[in-house]
Formats: structure tokens, sequence, C-alpha cells
């Protein structure tokens, strides 16, 4: 059902991407890229700690005018997300370290208001689909014999563990530049909660830096 809705809301976007191409109003369409900074938040599990995990993002836009000074802008692109977790075990004897790694198609839907001619804010929901989900790293066990450190590397599929649909609010801002370049920067607020069927209330946090062509 979720994924109905999804795809349902994206024949939306570009829908009105068609409408736009044969009305009179002046739309733009571009690419866009560039770095991710996420973290999950964990507000249940103090043997958790999450840090801040490097990915990226690239995909395409349509700005459509509403007004004056005012446009929406929908998005899809291709997010890679997640979190550095450290998971100590009840006794203390082992600590697994590994990097939770989720990825999303994700379409932003922003209403955009222009502060000047090359200065615009921006505000609007956040839609996504998960693609994938896999825990990559190590686990550090103390032997109790010898007391040596033992390390064992694991790669799981953990996309039974996370939620198919994520809805967030983002907002942000952006700066046209010269040769229709423009740079932008933009913080994503997880609203619901990710994990399946675990008492762990996770949720995304993502800061973006994006750079793009308008055509």
């Amino acid at each position: 059902m979720k994924k109905r809705i999804f795809v349902a809301a994206t024949c939306l976007i570009f829908s009105v991407s068609a409408w736009a191409q044969t009305s009179k109003s002046e739309f733009t369409i571009g690419l866009k890229g560039g770095y991710n900074l996420s973290k999950l938040s964990d507000v249940s599990h103090l043997s958790l700690k999450n840090k801040s995990l490097s990915g990226f993002h690239a995909g395409a836009f349509v700005e459509l005018p509403i007004t004056k000074g005012i446009s929406l802008q929908p998005e899809l692109l291709y997010s890679t997300q997640g979190s550095r977790v450290e998971a100590t075990n009840a006794d203390g004897s082992s600590v697994d370290k590994y990097d939770s790694r989720i990825n999303y198609i994700t379409l932003p839907v922003l209403v955009k208001v222009y502060l000047t001619q090359r200065l615009s804010v921006e505000a609007g929901p956040q839609f996504a689909l998960l693609t994938q989900a896999h825990a990559d790293g190590n686990t550090y066990k103390i032997d109790d014999v010898s007391e040596n450190v033992n390390i064992n590397k694991f790669k799981h599929n953990i996309k039974d563990q996370v939620e198919n649909f994520d809805f967030d609010l983002a907002v942000g801002a952006s700066y046209k530049l010269p040769l229709n370049l423009f740079v932008s920067a933009r913080y994503v607020w997880g609203v619901k909660d990710i994990a399946k069927n675990s008492d762990s209330k996770s949720k995304n946090q993502l800061f973006q830096l994006s750079a793009g062509l308008r055509f």
C-alpha cells in the first residue's frame, strides 16, 4: 500500500511537470547531487551509540513557478543514509561496531521562496522508499581465558528490520551561480520511526550539501 502511495505521488509530480511543459509558465528542470551526513536517532536504547555516516545523493528536479518569487520544486533522488553504530552487550564482554547503511529513493516536494534573484529558502515534506539496508562491521569480544580481543567481521542484510516507507520534513537554502549552476544546503528531520518490530525508536536525521545544473 505504501509503495502504491509513493508511486502515485511520483506519477502526480510528473503529471504536473508535463502540464507545465504545455502551459505558458516558465518551468525549469535540472540535475543535482552531493554529500550526505546522516545519523539515526535512538531514544530508547542507551547501549547504542550512534554517530554520523557519510554518503551521497543524486537525481533530478523540476521547478514550477506558482507566483512571483514562489515556486514548487519536486525532486527525485537516490540517497545513501544510515548511521555509524556502537552496540555493547549487557555484560560488556563484546562490542559491535558497524555501519548501518540504509538507502532510499526520495521524493522531496518543496515550496521555494526567493529572497533575492539568486538566494532562495525552501521547505516541505519528503517521502522515501527503502531500496537497501545492511549492517557492515566488526564484533570485538574478549576471550575469557586469554583475555585477548577476538575480531569477527560481519555483513548482514537488515532490510527486514527497516520500514519500507519513510516520511520526513526538509528545510534549506539555495544560491544560483553563473552558467546555470547552483549550490544548496538542506536539513531533513525524520518524522516516522523506521525501526520495524523493535523497541528502538529510530528516525532519520540528514544534512545535505548539493551542487547542480539548471537547464
